[in-house]
């Protein structure tokens, strides 16, 4: 997790919830800290705060993009908060931007920096540095190979971070040489069809051909619900990142959730987050030897990494607590 910390600014105590609530503050209890959360209602950044909530942080809620004077719960794109208007017009001690800054060129982040008069910028990271990676960590092995071995690649709406075209040659090559293994692509419309925001004519040009020819399944589809996410994720035993840069994935994380597999490039902090089958792939370089011994470890040993329920609240308890004390350290 990554945290640009930013916009501080002074919030009377009579203006905090518990102030409000009580008229009288106890001076020894630090004061709830007003943090603006980028976006706030995203899963991932909802898991930052402790289970019931918190009444040291309070986030405010993401603004509604269509009625930017109203909050809002599952839409928050683009997001209203990265507008300079929007920070000029509200006291907050903590800028906390975790996702959605693609929405905005660096001319305009240049713009919210300045006109949040910005005391502090920190980039922090919970996990481990990459000198101490855990690509060595042994896995809980399963059955061993059986029949039936699904390999998803999930290229979304093509981000600038992602690389499907270099990886698909290595990744068709390993699937057909694997007994029972099927590659299967996932994308959405706006990438695979010629009227899309984000059509790209040679990776749809080439995926239709390799599903014509037999060596992949290709779905095509609209953003998917959270109960149909879950449902094609649990119905993959490997599904493959195919980013050339980045810091961490809450795609990652939900794969760990629903026991599948994640093989994962050497770029970022993919490994540190949790157990996964790592190659070599990041802006410069990729390495499809490492690939493809990736996908067959898998397919030889059918790892089990996923996390259990009582390690995900032990977890979420500490990344509540380590993002509370970031926050006190950014506010004087």
């Amino acid at each position: 997790m990554r945290e640009g910390s930013g916009v501080r600014r002074t919030v009377s105590p009579a203006t905090t919830p518990t102030a409000a609530a009580s008229g009288w503050s106890d001076p020894s209890t630090p004061r709830a800290l007003t943090v603006a959360s980028v976006p706030a209602g995203h899963v991932y950044v909802r898991h930052l705060s402790p289970v019931g909530g918190s009444a040291a942080v309070v986030r405010l809620a993401d603004p509604d993009p269509h009625r930017p004077g109203r909050s809002t719960v599952s839409t928050w794109w683009p997001p209203v908060m990265l507008q300079p208007e929007w920070v000029r017009e509200h006291d907050v001690d903590v800028f906390h931007l975790q996702f959605g800054f693609d929405a905005c060129s660096p001319e305009q982040l240049a713009e919210l920096v300045a006109a949040g008069a910005v005391r502090r910028l920190s980039c922090r990271t919970l996990t481990s540095s990459s000198s101490t990676r855990r690509r060595g960590s042994a896995p809980s092995v399963g059955a061993g190979p059986g029949p039936g071995f699904r390999i998803g690649l999930h290229v979304k709406s093509l981000r600038a971070s992602m690389d499907p075209l270099r990886l698909l040659p290595t990744l068709v090559a390993t699937a057909r040489s694997l007994p029972g293994a099927v590659l299967q692509v996932n994308a959405h419309r706006d990438v695979l069809e010629d009227d899309g925001a984000r059509y790209d004519a040679r990776l749809a040009d080439l995926l239709r051909r390799h599903a014509e020819a037999g060596e992949l399944e290709l779905e095509v589809h609209d953003f998917l619900p959270d109960d149909d996410l879950w449902r094609y994720l649990a119905s993959l035993d490997i599904s493959v990142l195919p980013y050339r840069f980045g810091t961490h994935s809450g795609w990652l994380e939900a794969c760990r959730d629903l026991g599948t597999t994640v093989v994962a490039p050497s770029c970022g902090y993919f490994a540190e987050q949790g157990p996964v089958l790592g190659y070599t792939h990041d802006e410069t370089s990729f390495d499809p030897a490492s690939l493809a011994a990736a996908l067959t470890r898998a397919h030889e040993e059918r790892p089990q990494w996923g996390a259990s329920l009582e390690e995900r609240r032990i977890q979420r308890a500490g990344v509540a607590d380590a993002h509370e004390r970031l926050y006190r350290s950014l506010v004087p």
